[in-house]
């Protein structure tokens, strides 16, 4: 089951090291072996969703 978030962006923060990882994972980059692409991971969090876009949250704890 999925929850629909509401966008909260900020452009002040900035996304931990551990988190540009995940993500760059999650959009197929290894970290390991690309290290040159962590920045556009780490550019890829900082940008807004596209319009009609929302976040979701997966919540594991109903996954069983």
């Amino acid at each position: 089951m999925s929850i629909i978030c509401e966008e909260v962006f900020d452009e002040v923060s900035h996304p931990s090291e551990d988190e540009i990882k995940d993500y760059a994972t999650k959009i197929g980059i290894d970290p390991d072996s690309e290290p040159q692409l962590l920045p556009l991971a780490a550019e890829g969090l900082m940008k807004a969703l596209p319009p009609g876009w929302k976040p979701c949250q997966l919540l594991l704890s109903l996954c069983k």
